[in-house]
């Protein structure tokens, strides 16, 4: 009969013991990396300049589509020309590109890039 209790005693400090570094093992893990969700990622609240360069940037890839060059004074690069956007790719030149000089950039070609920060 004592041999039972001894035995019985050392399974539970076993299970007792291998409760607590389960714990320990969970704890220590990393948390895996969520994506953000869509109602989080519409609370964040683009710069003017980033709404004025995403606006751009889809205006200069779709002038490219169509016209197989950049909306430039030679097609190539550089600063952009924006008679050549407005109004068929662009409702209205950016506000602020006195400020920014907004740009076809040559590395990567066809991003749109900015000469000063604005």
């Amino acid at each position: 009969m004592k041999a039972r209790y001894i035995i019985m005693t050392i399974v539970i400090i076993y299970l007792a013991i291998t409760l607590v570094a389960a714990i320990f093992v969970i704890k220590e893990e990393p948390e895996a990396e969520t994506e953000p969700t869509p109602t989080a990622k519409a609370t964040v609240q683009k710069t003017p300049c980033e709404t004025d360069r995403d606006t751009i940037q889809e205006a200069l890839n779709a002038y490219n589509e169509a016209n197989d060059d950049w909306p430039t004074a030679n097609g190539q690069p550089g600063d952009i020309v924006w008679d050549k956007l407005v109004p068929e790719y662009m409702i209205e030149m950016p506000v602020i590109d006195d400020q920014c000089d907004w740009q076809v950039s040559g590395n990567p070609e066809g991003n749109v890039c900015v000469a000063h920060t604005c």
